[in-house]
């Protein structure tokens, strides 16, 4: 099990049947599935946006959002890490332009 305080949750991502979570710059792994974890991050009170599939972000911790040319993103945080977003997800991001797709 791994405690942490909300406000130092940055993101987390699913590895197999793990799922990475950063925490204060700190990478842990923890034995649970996204969706567990996304949920017990949001009944916390933290604002999280999912931006892609396998990937997760606290929202206070985004700095800028890059639009790629292939309709996907780039949510790059306060600390500089740059993460991949899917298109799929870009509602979900605060901030970020849906993009019509055709």
């Amino acid at each position: 099990m791994l405690m942490f305080s909300s406000a130092s949750f940055v993101w987390a991502s699913s590895a197999g049947n793990y799922v990475e979570v950063c925490i204060d710059g700190r990478v842990y792994l923890a034995r649970t599935t996204l969706k567990a974890l996304l949920e017990q991050i949001m009944d916390a009170g933290v604002d999280v946006a999912r931006i892609h599939r396998t990937l997760i972000v606290n929202s206070a911790h985004l700095s800028e959002i890059r639009p790629r040319r292939d309709g996907d993103f780039t949510a790059v945080l306060v600390d500089g890490t740059e993460l991949r977003g899917s298109r799929r997800y870009r509602a979900n991001v605060p901030g970020a332009t849906p993009v019509s797709q055709p």
